[in-house]
């Protein structure tokens, strides 16, 4: 088993950063949705069980409060970055012990229908700041596609202002080198999807 999934599994929380590349229509689409998760989180609190099921998969609020609770069901909730990250092209969740790359392929197959050529980016980091995947998916051919890379992180005793620089810095070197690896798998992609 990876470092990063141990990780995942001893871990309470994951941040996930999500960057969605795309035309126009993908655009109004994600910031409609961080507009759907805001309200929301304004009528019903944070970290409300059935907010992901009734705005992402459009679940009537009975439905979603049924598999909500489950016990296999995934702890996934969105966060509100939006003082900070674009509307229009980003969207963060936060995951409690598990990934949300099914979540992260639903949305690309649902944007692909505005955009074939969307491409989604999740930089995962769990709440140690002990790893960083960066996870991009895109259709290619019909078929849904993705590279993915992890960096493990070593955390200092004390957690400096200087440490969290560092693991910014980094954050964006591997989106930088996913990136590149994508350009070398699929030659129709352009520098001009990165975000």
């Amino acid at each position: 088993m990876s470092k990063h999934l141990r990780d995942l599994k001893m871990s309470t929380s994951i941040t996930n950063r999500l960057t969605i590349s795309g035309n126009e229509q993908v655009k109004k689409f994600v910031e409609k949705l961080n507009a759907a998760f805001i309200k929301d989180y304004e009528d019903n609190g944070f970290r409300n069980e059935t907010s992901l099921r009734r705005i992402i998969y459009s679940h009537p609020p009975e439905i979603a409060k049924l598999l909500s609770y489950d016990k296999k069901s995934k702890s996934i909730y969105f966060m509100d970055e939006s003082n900070w990250r674009s509307k229009d092209t980003c969207i963060t969740f936060v995951s409690q012990g598990c990934t949300i790359e099914d979540l992260q392929d639903y949305l690309v197959i649902t944007l692909s229908r505005l955009d074939p050529w969307v491409l989604i980016c999740n930089q995962s980091i769990n709440d140690y700041v002990s790893s960083i995947k960066t996870r991009y998916s895109l259709m290619s051919d019909l078929w849904l596609d993705k590279i993915e890379i992890s960096q493990d992180v070593k955390v200092p005793d004390v957690e400096t202002e200087a440490f969290y620089n560092r693991v910014t810095r980094m954050t964006l070197k591997e989106k930088e080198k996913a990136f590149k690896l994508l350009k070398k798998k699929f030659n129709w992609i352009k520098d001009d999807l990165y975000l």
